[in-house]
């Protein structure tokens, strides 16, 4: 039953914020989290490819793939408007944001005019 997830592994502070470099050079003066995957999408399922399936029906099955599975984690949502989106970023102090803009399941460009 081959399942392939795209994410990475990390490790996460007391504030839940992600220490990448712990992976590598773990302080054991600190709290943190044991090291997890997160899942950022499912590209295949059962052995098929649903890599061009729409982003909703892929995250559905995602968080049902990693639903119990322990270390594993779908990646946080955050608000689907891009401005509300950094809001939250930078309120909880991420480092980090990567994302995709998906409407109906079809990838768009966001571009400021």
């Amino acid at each position: 039953m081959p399942l392939v997830l795209d994410g990475e592994l990390a490790v996460f502070d007391d504030q839940l914020r992600s220490r990448f470099e712990w992976l590598r050079d773990p302080d054991a003066s600190v709290v943190a989290t044991p090291p997890v995957f997160i899942a950022f999408d499912v590209l295949y399922v059962k052995g098929r490819d649903v890599s061009q399936r729409p982003l909703r029906e892929r995250r559905a099955r995602l968080e049902d793939v990693v639903a119990g599975a322990g270390f594993i984690y779908p990646v946080r949502r955050l608000a689907p408007d891009g401005l509300d989106a950094w809001a939250e970023v930078v309120e909880r102090g991420y480092d980090i944001l990567s994302s995709h803009l998906w409407w109906l399941g079809d990838r768009r460009s966001i571009s400021r005019r």
